[in-house]
């Protein structure tokens, strides 16, 4: 019974970890895309798990450092990826 209650607690901190990481990347992606416009569509975002620090990244396969995450553009809602 203490497994499960651990088990769940740990999945709901995750969830809540990957909402806030999505938070971040979508508010950088829509500062570039404010920014910069339709020039060059990024491929996604990276960003520290730690800090929630990150930037935009082009390549398909980017190289992240051990604390960073990649949220591709696919990921962030629709209102926010431009259409192509």
């Amino acid at each position: 019974m203490i497994q499960m209650m651990q088990t769940s607690e740990g999945d709901r901190l995750d969830m809540i970890t990957e909402t806030t990481i999505l938070h971040a990347a979508q508010a950088i992606y829509t500062c570039y895309h404010q920014t910069h416009g339709d020039k060059q569509l990024p491929a996604g975002v990276a960003i520290d798990r730690e800090t929630l620090r990150g930037h935009v990244i082009f390549q398909t396969q980017p190289v992240l450092l051990p604390r960073e995450c990649f949220v591709p553009a696919q990921k962030l809602p629709q209102d926010v990826t431009p259409t192509a």
